[in-house]
C-alpha cells in the first residue's frame, strides 16, 4: 500500500474516531424561571356631601324645596380619597331652570350669582377650578370645599319655581412622582368635562 493511501486511511480513521467522541460528549445545563406578578396602584375619590342639623352632620338630601332669596342652604361638600396620595381639584357648575323648563342664567345681569358659595380653608381657585393645596393621605379627606350655598336676596320673580342644579365635580392625580412646589404646578391632571 502507497504511502499515500496509509496517509488518507490514517486521516479518516482520525475523523470517524472523533466524530465518535463528539457524539458521545454530554453538556450538564440547567434552566430556570420566574415569573413576577406587580400590580399598579391606583388613584381613587369620592365626592361627599352632608349637611349641618343642629350641630351634627347628616348626609345630604338631594332636594330641598321652597327655598327663598337670600337663604343660605347647608351643603358641607369634602373630596375622600380611597386609594394611593393624590392631589385633588375640584369644579362647581352651576345650572338654573325656570319653572317652564327653560334655561335661566346662572348670574343677573349685574353679574351677582343665583347661588354663591365661599371655598373653605385649604382651597384655591384658579382657571375654572378650586385646587386643594396640599396632598391627600391614602384613606384621608380634604377640608370642605365648603359648607353652605346661598341663593342671591336679588332673585327676581323669574327665579320664582325654578330649580337649581350645583354639579360637582372632582379630580386627582397622584402624588408619588408628581414633585411640585404648589398644586398649581401638578402634571396630569384628568379632564373634568361639565355637564
Amino acid at each position: 500500500m502507497s504511502r499515500k493511501k496509509k496517509l488518507t486511511l490514517a486521516a479518516a480513521l482520525a475523523l470517524c474516531l472523533l466524530a465518535a467522541v463528539g457524539g458521545t460528549l454530554a453538556w450538564f445545563t440547567a434552566q430556570y424561571r420566574t415569573t413576577n406578578v406587580i400590580t399598579t396602584g391606583s388613584v381613587e375619590i369620592r365626592i361627599v356631601e352632608t349637611t349641618d342639623r343642629g350641630g351634627e352632620e347628616a348626609p345630604y338630601e338631594d332636594q330641598l324645596d321652597g327655598v327663598m332669596p337670600g337663604t343660605a342652604v347647608s351643603k358641607i361638600v369634602r373630596i375622600e380619597n380611597l386609594d394611593a396620595d393624590a392631589w385633588i381639584r375640584a369644579q362647581v357648575a352651576v345650572t338654573v331652570t325656570g319653572a317652564d323648563g327653560e334655561q335661566l342664567p346662572a348670574a343677573l345681569a349685574d353679574g351677582t350669582p343665583v347661588v354663591d358659595f365661599t371655598a373653605g380653608p385649604g382651597w384655591t381657585a384658579s382657571d375654572g377650578y378650586y385646587y386643594y393645596v396640599s396632598p391627600v393621605a391614602a384613606d384621608g379627606r380634604t377640608e370642605p370645599l365648603f359648607r353652605e350655598v346661598r341663593f342671591s336676596e336679588k332673585l327676581g320673580n323669574e327665579y320664582q319655581g325654578c330649580t337649581v342644579r350645583a354639579a360637582i365635580q372632582a379630580g386627582a392625580v397622584q402624588a408619588k412622582n408628581n414633585a411640585a412646589s404648589s398644586v398649581l404646578e401638578v402634571r396630569g391632571w384628568p379632564e373634568i368635562t361639565t355637564p
